[in-house]
């Protein structure tokens, strides 16, 4: 089972094939979408979304926004100073430890990796 607080971002998966060939992401989506499939293939294994909200995946929620408010009101009390990643990083081992695994640490994607978030 997938899970997550991110609807879109789970159901890319499923959502893959409405993709236009002249999208600058359709060989990347493709390679992806035909690699999971094969290895589902090949497990004992089926895959199915579950939308977990944001309040009970606090980790994820709070990373869905970096600035001390969110539209409709929300607030985000580990970022109303817009601290740097490492500091953010900081944080979240300070207040939310039992929450992230050991190594947990926020960084900005390197250059090279064009994100689908920002288009």
């Amino acid at each position: 089972m997938a899970l997550g607080d991110n609807t879109s971002a789970i159901g890319w998966m499923f959502r893959s094939s409405h993709l236009k060939p002249d999208s600058p992401y359709y060989t990347t989506v493709l390679f992806i979408a035909r690699h999971l499939t094969r290895q589902l293939l090949a497990s004992s294994h089926c895959l199915f979304r579950q939308h977990l909200k944001g309040n009970i995946n606090i980790v994820a929620d709070l990373l869905t926004f970096t600035y001390q408010w969110r539209d409709g009101g929300k607030r985000n009390p580990l970022t109303c100073d817009n601290p740097s990643n490492e500091e953010l990083t900081n944080r979240y081992h300070l207040f939310l430890h039992h929450l992230i695994p050991q190594g947990f640490r926020i960084s900005p994607l390197p250059d090279e990796i064009l994100s689908f978030a920002m288009q």
